[in-house]
């Protein structure tokens, strides 16, 4: 089959490693997406109840507040992290901080209109 030797890509067995140390990072970025998805979401749930309770649930509060600085371990490219810390802390009477969280989001060019009305709602 002379017509089919240029049209193959044969892979030198020098590039099987490179291409399974890729497969395996693309493997692992997957599992820390999953990983900060299921952490936010988990955080978003406590911050909900606790914030809901009257009065409010400190222990709960704790708990989501490190439910969402693992996340963002995990995945520090995500915006709404972030935002829930900004908003803990601006429930919590702690303006400075939740602008320093929001300035953090703009450095990191996660900004977005989420982030810019929480934004307004504390500076008001």
């Amino acid at each position: 089959m002379p017509g089919l030797k240029g049209s193959f890509r044969y892979t030198k067995l020098t590039e099987i490693p490179r291409i399974q140390r890729l497969s395996d990072r693309q493997g692992q970025q997957e599992r820390k997406a999953k990983l900060a998805q299921r952490l936010f979401e988990r955080g978003d749930q406590l911050m909900r109840e606790a914030l809901q309770a009257q009065p409010v649930q400190q222990a709960s509060i704790i708990r989501a507040i490190d439910c969402f600085h693992q996340a963002i371990e995990a995945r520090p490219d995500l915006e709404a992290p972030y935002l829930a810390l900004a908003y803990i802390s601006w429930r919590l009477g702690r303006s400075a901080d939740a602008l320093a969280l929001l300035n953090t989001v703009q450095a990191q060019r996660l900004y977005s209109a989420r982030a810019e009305a929480l934004r307004l709602r504390i500076q008001t």
